[in-house]
């Protein structure tokens, strides 16, 4: 289930862009979670706990702007879509790169939230993502974010391009199953390798790009390694002709 977070200070607006929202998920037939905060503060309490996986949100706003909002949530892993919903166009540039998918005019806001939501969830769609349980409560986390994950004594740990964390009652063969990405591999026992982060091999250590983490490679597991690096790097080649 999708979930879908609106924040905007003025309380007209919140509760109008709230039950549109809600509105055209129930057109569209779509089970989804629709939170509404009237504060930065109350939102970015929520998104640690329950990250969301679209943010809806006013550009001017009194305890951050939205463009500053946007560069902190940028930081997260993985940083959640943004739409701007906003009666100003002026911000667009300094929105690029920031993980923003549309500016919605609050003059027409239901033909804009309509599309908007649309073009998220098409997004969404093409992008798999797993919910895992931390100590600092639920994360999302794209499957191409992961680098590795990997067990240190009773411990599972998932290394992503944002950071290490803990797991909490999942196994390594269990997140594997779920994220049925075909880029993943078992390393060894203990170990789960995303070949798309593999920057170099010797002597049965796999390096990773931008971590100083290192991984083992079994013997009985080399041909499997090698095999899905192989692939891998021919689907890149392919794809840049």
């Amino acid at each position: 289930m999708y979930v879908l977070d609106v924040l905007e200070d003025e309380p007209y607006d919140l509760e109008r862009v709230t039950g549109t929202l809600k509105d055209i998920l129930t057109d569209m037939s779509l089970d989804a979670q629709v939170n509404a905060f009237a504060s930065v503060q109350a939102f970015l309490e929520s998104h640690a706990a329950n990250p969301c996986h679209v943010l809806f949100m006013d550009i001017e706003m009194p305890d951050m702007m939205g463009i500053e909002l946007a560069k902190t949530l940028r930081e997260k892993s993985p940083a959640p879509l943004i739409v701007y919903v906003t009666s100003r166009d002026d911000y667009m540039r300094e929105a690029f790169g920031l993980n923003v998918v549309a500016f919605v005019s609050k003059r027409e806001l239901k033909s804009g939230l309509k599309h908007a939501l649309g073009q998220c969830l098409d997004i969404l769609k093409s992008q798999k993502r797993l919910v895992l349980k931390t100590s600092g409560g639920v994360r999302i986390v794209r499957t191409d974010d992961i680098v590795c994950v990997y067990r240190e004594g009773r411990k599972n740990f998932v290394l992503t391009t944002a950071g290490t964390f803990q797991v909490y009652q999942e196994t390594i063969e269990h997140i594997m199953e779920s994220a049925g990405d075909p880029w993943w591999v078992m390393t060894s026992r203990s170990a789960l390798v995303n070949v798309r982060h593999v920057s170099d091999t010797a002597d049965g250590c796999l390096y990773s790009t931008g971590s100083d983490h290192v991984e083992y490679l079994s013997r009985n597991r080399q041909k499997d390694f090698d095999d899905k690096l192989m692939a891998w790097t021919l689907s890149r080649m392919e794809t840049r002709r």
